[in-house]
């Protein structure tokens, strides 16, 4: 699972979202910290997973940034 953040200054890389815990299980919050370039003040971000792995389906219910 990863993200991109898009703001006045442009777009981050993609980010995927790994903190070596067992992430993104049924009503668990997950909490990450990235390092991005100056992008400006966010807008808009894409949430994204590319469908691997046993039981790949999930629900994404909130994101706070």
């Amino acid at each position: 699972m990863g993200i991109c953040l898009y703001g006045k200054k442009g777009k981050s890389e993609e980010i995927t979202l790994d903190n070596k815990g067992d992430n993104f299980e049924k009503g668990a919050v997950d909490h990450f910290k990235v390092n991005i370039e100056d992008i400006g003040v966010p807008y808009k971000m894409r949430v994204y997973h590319d469908d691997s792995g046993r039981a790949a389906g999930w629900h994404l219910e909130k994101v706070e940034l």
